[in-house]
């Protein structure tokens, strides 16, 4: 049927695994209650603190229940993990241009990072259910690229764009992407 990616609140930046912030915490739980009427079969988070907490505001709105998915875990960009910059970015930009190139300092690739990530949300989007998916942005902004990929991969222009903001939603279904008012 369809999934409901949601991107985790607001957290400060250049932590490895940071909390929410307060503003991120309004935003997990202005999500939840923006969501909460969407019928979800249950809610699935990368191990994060920032996506768990987000995942169960929403769960508390929705009463789904949240399970925990270590292949949602966010990508690793080893030496630049946890860090959004421009030279981070930058680095982003060259591994999606080379998704067979690790990471610096012991990361992934995108490959690595796609093979685990992607094939979990699909499942999900074939599921005859609905589901809700809190993840990161990259993750977000991965099958983005391969839904407008349309079948050859993954779009790499649309890597180019901009980053879901912290606290917002797309539902993905097997027609395409649609913003969610959160």
């Amino acid at each position: 049927m369809s999934v409901i990616l949601l991107r985790h609140g607001n957290v400060k930046k250049d932590r490895t695994n940071p909390p929410l912030t307060p503003q991120g915490e309004r935003e997990a739980a202005n999500a939840g209650k923006a969501l909460a009427d969407q019928p979800i079969k249950a809610i699935f988070t990368s191990p994060e603190d920032r996506t768990v907490e987000t995942a169960k505001a929403w769960g508390e709105q929705s009463g789904a229940p949240v399970k925990v998915a270590p292949q949602l875990e966010a990508w690793n960009l080893g030496a630049f993990r946890g860090k959004h910059s421009q030279a981070a970015d930058s680095v982003v930009q060259g591994l999606i241009d080379r998704p067979g190139q690790p990471a610096p300092g012991g990361g992934e690739s995108a490959k690595q990072y796609w093979a685990r990530f992607v094939p979990f949300v699909l499942e999900l989007v074939r599921d005859p259910e609905l589901y809700g998916v809190v993840t990161h942005s990259r993750g977000i902004k991965s099958i983005e690229a391969l839904v407008k990929g349309e079948g050859s991969g993954m779009d790499r222009e649309t890597w180019r764009q901009p980053l879901i903001d912290t606290g917002h939603a797309v539902l993905v279904t097997r027609e395409g992407l649609e913003p969610i008012r959160t």
